[in-house]
């Protein structure tokens, strides 16, 4: 299995999108998030920052579809991962009370899934753990 490598300019822009596959799987790994997520309790900037980035990829699969650039999927997934990243270092997540920590894991689980799509859409394998 290959690293996911994004081709943006930047070496290690591919390794931040691999890198922040493994970091999700690692977050969540084996804890159960139950099936009622609360996120009004996710009110701080970064939380906000990476579910706005999270809800801008429909729109960039679009785009890219339309003007026939992969490219598009690229930089949305390398932007999508530093946000992940910030978040990752800033919210803490196994250690949050249980109703930010749900649904901290729920958005997590989001970005592994879109992270996991839109390298999919590039032909790319992400590794799932360190």
């Amino acid at each position: 299995m290959r690293k996911c490598k994004v081709n943006t300019g930047h070496k290690e822009s591919g390794e931040k999108v691999s890198n922040s596959k493994m970091q999700l799987g690692n977050a969540v790994g084996e804890s159960d998030i139950g099936e009622i997520i609360n996120y009004e309790v996710l009110t701080d900037d970064t939380s906000y920052t990476l579910l706005k980035t999270l809800s801008g990829y429909e729109d960039a699969v679009q785009a890219a579809a339309e003007r026939y650039e992969p490219s598009v999927v690229a930089r949305y997934a390398v932007s999508l991962a530093a946000a992940f990243n910030k978040f990752y270092h800033e919210c803490p997540i196994l250690h949050a009370a249980e109703g930010e920590r749900n649904a901290r894991l729920q958005l997590v689980d989001c970005v592994q899934q879109v992270l996991k799509d839109a390298c999919g859409l590039l032909g790319l394998q992400c590794p799932e753990e360190m």
